[in-house]
């Protein structure tokens, strides 16, 4: 967004009062905005100033903060709590990148991958043992199981 923009939306917000319902739904969208914005940052915008809103870490919280108490208690988003602003807000200052879970986990498959191997080939052996021992028990006692289905078949009437 260029500066014209943003000098209009902060006038927009300290001067001029719209109308209440039309105020919350932009607030509502406009902290949607900076939350992504973060999001970006901290993921794939690697920490550049650039692709938040305010154009600094503590602008873009001063604002997320003052935007979310904007709301009352049952308007406030069920997608944002306070708690969140707050990590976000650590992790702006701390310098720190947000690492995406599908990563993590994919990091930590790689780091037990042979433990893991390991159980699925224990699994696998495990179920050919039984086929085997219900195969044998089949050819041992073929004779008796067939004289049974025989007989439990007599018994079925269509």
């Amino acid at each position: 967004m260029n500066k014209l923009n943003k000098k209009r939306i902060t006038k927009r917000k300290a001067g001029e009062e719209m109308n209440d319902k039309k105020n919350k739904k932009y607030n509502y969208m406009m902290l949607d905005r900076l939350r992504t914005d973060c999001e970006y940052y901290l993921g794939n915008g690697n920490r550049q100033k650039k692709y938040l809103w305010a154009g600094n870490e503590e602008e873009q919280i001063k604002e997320m903060k003052r935007l979310y108490n904007s709301f009352t208690d049952d308007e406030k988003p069920e997608w944002l709590k306070w708690n969140k602003i707050l990590e976000y807000e650590r992790l702006l200052k701390k310098g720190e990148k947000k690492t995406n879970n599908r990563y993590k986990k994919l990091k930590k498959f790689k780091a037990g991958s042979k433990a893991v191997i390991k159980d699925s080939l224990m699994s696998v052996l495990g179920f050919i043992f039984a086929v085997v021992v219900v195969v044998v028990l089949y050819i041992i006692f073929q004779d008796s199981i067939n004289t049974w289905i025989s007989e439990q078949w007599s018994k079925v009437r269509f």
